[in-house]
């Protein structure tokens, strides 16, 4: 009855979750350490294999694993303004997490169960393996109802959890024939014969990096401050979902341009910065002085239909 309750509030405020037992974790470390083994990995990879999980920071009285599912608009059609000129292009959107998570946090500590926030655990693949997502080809994970159009969070607690749902990875059967984000990639890096994209190659991680765009980049590909929205944006499992506009005029612009931190920022200003989620990359402005020089120079950033 406890976990019902969790998932009726979770739903009834635009989320879904799923329980797992912590043992589990265990049976994922070794999975991904067997993986990494037997798979041939390029150094970004490795990277996040050696750098990014961190199994070991699971208090050892913990005996489950919530993963959270909180649905966000699929993206924002932004338009900023520089130099008394408007630039129209695309923002990823963040989702209020703060009403679900204090939620449950108060409830597990209610019910007199520790609880723990956990940032540093292959949450797509929890969620996919604890049957609240499916994999897409293009290695993002998709919520039914959702698509691809929510944020993740994780808490281990001392909640027991004797049975769970907890299966091997899967891809949706509907990219079974489907192709769109591979055909929609800008850099090409999902690959038709490898489950695995070329992270190297992939316009989010290419805008993320605080490096040089490489030379092999074309110009055309530019069409938001980070990440990239192509392979999302044109998937059949989002269509339908919410899309936004947002504007920020020529001072939030320039401040923007000035980069972080933010703190002499205006309120109103910090609120559209971390909805947009544009707090988080310290590429942004770089990524947006490119953007706006190439549609000084002609260019239209555009998005695929569904």
């Amino acid at each position: 009855m406890f976990i019902d309750e969790l998932k009726n509030y979770i739903e009834q405020n635009g989320g879904k979750m799923a329980v797992v037992s912590i043992e589990r974790m265990k049976t994922l470390q070794n999975d991904l350490c067997r993986f990494r083994e037997e798979t041939e990995l390029n150094g970004f990879q490795e990277w996040i294999f050696n750098n990014m999980y961190k199994f070991e920071a699971i208090p050892g009285s913990m005996k489950s694993i919530i993963i959270v599912a909180v649905s966000r608009p699929a993206y924002a059609k932004v338009r900023f303004t520089a130099g008394g000129k408007d630039y129209n292009a695309f923002a990823h959107v963040t989702a209020n997490t703060d009403k679900i998570e204090k939620y449950i946090k108060s409830e597990m500590k209610r019910a007199g169960y520790a609880i723990q926030a956990e940032f540093d655990l292959p949450l797509k693949r929890i969620a996919v393996q604890s049957g609240l997502a499916e994999y897409g080809k293009n290695n993002i994970a998709y919520v039914e109802g959702m698509g691809s159009c929510f944020i993740l969070t994780a808490f281990s607690t001392e909640m027991p959890c004797e049975n769970d749902a907890w299966r091997e990875s899967v891809v949706s059967e509907k990219c079974g024939g489907c192709g769109i984000c591979t055909l929609n990639c800008p850099t090409k890096a999902i690959n038709k014969d490898r489950f695995l994209i070329d992270n190297q190659k992939c316009l989010s991680a290419i805008n993320e990096d605080t490096r040089d765009f490489p030379e092999w980049l074309p110009d055309t590909v530019h069409h938001t401050p980070y990440d990239c929205l192509m392979c999302q944006a044109g998937c059949p499992m989002n269509k339908g979902q919410e899309i936004i506009e947002a504007a920020l005029d020529q001072e939030e612009t320039e401040r923007l341009l000035a980069g972080a931190p933010y703190d002499d920022a205006s309120e109103e200003l910090k609120k559209k910065i971390h909805f947009l989620g544009l707090d988080y990359w310290p590429t942004v402005p770089r990524n947006l002085r490119v953007l706006f020089d190439m549609i000084d120079r002609g260019h239209i950033p555009a998005l695929p239909d569904c």
